[in-house]
């Protein structure tokens, strides 16, 4: 790919800007009427020289939303929204870390905390487990 290419210019530009998955930067670069075969070669060479890496943007993304007090499943669909790979989901801590810290923060107690937890995606299971430890 030619560092002078539109389409590789423009991938680049993308990604000087934020990280972004390779579907966002390809589903850009398609909207741009960027033909195929160059839309492959500057993915090939961004993922080359590290500027493109699904993998590292995905654990950043799942340990930003664990932070947030998403569980694990709603990490999970938003990665696979994005067409990211969903692997570094099983690396973070179960959902009862996430419960409690949130179960702290909102200082709500009995069915109050249980629909904050319900509500931020915690299965039931676990919205009981915390519920009864408060």
């Amino acid at each position: 790919m030619h560092p002078q290419s539109k389409t590789f210019a423009l991938a680049l530009k993308l990604l000087k800007a934020r990280d972004r998955f390779e579907s966002e930067v390809r589903g850009i670069l398609t909207a741009a009427s960027s033909p195929t075969s160059e839309i492959d070669e500057a993915i090939s060479a961004l993922r080359s020289l590290g500027f493109l890496n699904d993998d590292r943007l995905a654990e950043r993304t799942a340990q930003k939303l664990a932070a947030k007090f998403w569980p694990r499943a709603r990490i999970r669909r938003h990665l696979e929204d994005l067409a990211a790979p969903t692997y570094s989901v099983a690396l973070l801590p179960s959902d009862m870390e996430p419960a409690r810290r949130l179960a702290i923060k909102s200082g709500r107690l009995g069915a109050a905390l249980a629909r904050k937890l319900s509500s931020a995606g915690f299965d039931a299971e676990v919205v009981r487990e915390i519920c009864e430890s408060e």
